[in-house]
């Protein structure tokens, strides 16, 4: 994927970003490290003073996913699916 160039008069007071996510929840989270990961530039932009406020789960996530985002153990409540 190629960045879109960049327009100098279309910069605002944070610089110019490839893309701009809006929110700090999972999805958030979730879209911001995929897309820094593809090498583009990314602005995450959260309204309330920490990311994953208040929402800090959008229902169950895998275990092998949190953990390739580098989510501490401490920080997760697994929950095993009855047999």
């Amino acid at each position: 994927m190629s960045a879109i160039p960049r327009d100098p008069s279309r910069e605002g007071p944070l610089g110019s970003y490839d893309v701009v996510v809006a929110g700090g929840g999972p999805a958030g989270l979730a879209a911001a490290k995929a897309t820094a990961d593809r090498g583009l530039s990314v602005l995450l932009a959260e309204k309330h003073q920490a990311f994953g406020i208040p929402t800090r789960t959008s229902g169950g996530s895998f275990i092998a996913d949190l953990q390739r985002l580098g989510i501490p153990a401490t920080c997760t409540i697994p929950s095993r699916t009855p047999a």
